[in-house]
């Protein structure tokens, strides 16, 4: 018997891929543009202002299945600075690659397996 967990991933990325997903394109320095199927969402922090007060954030985040990322068949990962051009709202937005603050990276694992990227983004132009 295969993998069951990561058979049920990779049936979960297929169903976002094909009724979850708007196609973006990934302008990346590694692996050059590449079109990846992306879901928009947005992720809750809280960050302390100058003044000491805790402020409560929303940060703009996509995901997409880690295997669209790839350079000579090997998964590479998204660096900070890198943009995605994604339709939103009928409208083409740049979006890029940023840290939401702090010590936080620009982007992380949106699982436990490895198989969702979920990247932290700004709009640009």
């Amino acid at each position: 018997m295969g993998n069951l967990i990561a058979d049920n991933m990779a049936w979960f990325n297929q169903q976002f891929a094909d009724h979850g997903a708007t196609v973006g394109v990934y302008h990346s320095e590694v692996a050059g543009d590449v079109e990846i199927p992306c879901t928009l969402g947005s992720t809750e922090a809280q960050r302390e202002s100058r003044d000491g007060l805790t402020v409560e954030v929303l940060i703009a985040d996509v995901t997409f299945p880690a295997a669209r990322l790839l350079l000579d068949q090997q998964r590479v990962e998204p660096v900070a600075g890198e943009t995605l051009d994604l339709e939103i709202g009928g409208q083409v937005r740049t979006l890029e690659v940023v840290s939401p603050g702090g010590d936080e990276p620009a982007w992380r694992y949106a699982d436990s397996h490895k198989e969702r990227i979920r990247l932290h983004v700004r709009e640009v132009a």
